[in-house]
């Protein structure tokens, strides 16, 4: 499913205001870059915390051979990837929807996502704080 980045998320009849990041496929180019390990620590923690599940899995349509899903791995620890999205709060309360793929995305793709998303990652609402868990909280009650 691809969505340009900064665009208005507009899925399954949210209520909530966001803009879409990382919803990428085979069909469209996409910005490519390395980015900071700190990045990549902040995003696992996002990845950890995810909202909006769903009963199946995505496939990577990046992949030379797709699965439904992915299993990742950092520092010791594993997640399978490809059935639930993430919520980043940035500057100014500014909310950004992703795939939780984003993970896969970045480190095995090399997608390099908005500037802004990445300073949101880096310096906004920690999704370990008690203010991120009562937004989640609050926001996707399931």
């Amino acid at each position: 499913m691809y969505y340009t980045d900064l665009t208005p998320y507009d899925f399954d009849n949210t209520v909530l205001a966001a803009l879409n990041i990382g919803w990428l496929d085979n069909q469209h180019d996409y910005p490519k870059g390395k980015l900071p390990q700190e990045f990549i620590e902040r995003l696992w923690l996002f990845c950890n915390n995810p909202v909006c599940g769903t009963w199946g899995y995505h496939e990577c349509e990046l992949c030379l051979h797709p699965t439904f899903g992915v299993d990742v791995s950092y520092n010791g620890a594993k997640l399978h990837l490809g059935s639930a999205e993430i919520r980043v709060i940035g500057k100014g309360g500014t909310l950004y929807a992703a795939p939780d793929f984003i993970f896969h995305y970045v480190t095995v793709h090399d997608y390099l996502p908005p500037q802004e998303f990445i300073e949101a990652v880096l310096n906004g609402v920690s999704p370990v704080s008690p203010e991120y868990l009562a937004f989640i909280e609050k926001n996707f009650p399931f």
